[in-house]
């Protein structure tokens, strides 16, 4: 499995304090089947001002602390918080698409959806980058219906939903959400989006094996490894249409 979605380098985020968590989420990803994590700190203006030569300078610090320890390949992004200027701060090198592969997390407003996000979509896809919309399944806004997910994808965007949703971890209202997303084939990728040994830790082959039970195992295949791996190399995600 690949997990594109993770908040694992020290000091950045809300997610670890101290390098000695950041081996462990490592080692609990690889133990569970994770080959390959991105590290996507938030870019958040005025909470979380990482940059991409920090987080890049960052993941080959651990690197360098995973070798010999813990078999996982670790690449670079970020899960970046939807601004009108996100395509000019990627072409300046402010914020990085994943891999520098040109898809990159893009981290949508909780509750309400701002009508400019259709606006941006279109000019990142104009300019060669491809959003990936994270974790839809947890969004006040997606109770309101399931339109914005397929205007979303008509304009070329990707969906990203969260493991622990499927499996439960975020209660019984997002799982059957994320269920009737996956039913109908609208997730391209599951990630962890772990934060936390503890509370949001990493590891994706639980909602493996449930989304196996419900699609079989080539769909599931799809979502944590082969779209992924897509992702990370900068290739085309084929259509399941």
């Amino acid at each position: 499995m690949i997990d594109i979605h993770s908040h694992i380098l020290p000091k950045m985020d809300d997610g670890p304090e101290l390098w000695e968590e950041t081996i462990k989420l490592c080692r609990m990803a690889s133990k569970d089947g994770t080959k390959a994590i991105v590290a996507t700190p938030h870019i958040m203006d005025g909470l979380y001002n990482n940059t991409r030569s920090e987080i890049i300078e960052g993941v080959k610090e651990l690197r360098k602390r995973l070798e010999g320890v813990v078999d996982l390949k670790v690449f670079h992004g970020a899960d970046i918080h939807a601004v009108p200027d996100l395509v000019e701060r990627i072409k300046k090198g402010e914020a990085p698409s994943i891999n520098d592969s040109g898809y990159l997390l893009l981290e949508l407003p909780s509750h309400i959806l701002p009508m400019e996000i259709y606006n941006l979509i279109f000019e990142l896809k104009l300019n060669k980058l491809t959003p990936i919309i994270t974790h839809v399944e947890r969004s006040g806004w997606i109770h309101d219906g399931l339109g914005a997910i397929f205007k979303f994808i008509e304009l070329g965007a990707l969906i990203q939903i969260t493991a622990m949703s499927i499996t439960g971890g975020f209660g019984r209202s997002v799982r059957s959400i994320s269920k009737r997303l996956l039913k109908k084939g609208l997730v391209h990728i599951v990630a962890s989006d772990c934060h936390s040994l503890r509370f949001r830790p990493p590891g994706m082959s639980e909602a493996r094996e449930t989304i196996s039970f419900l699609l079989g195992k080539d769909f599931a295949h799809k979502l944590v490894r082969e779209n992924p791996l897509c992702v990370v190399e900068g290739r085309k995600i084929e259509s399941f249409s």
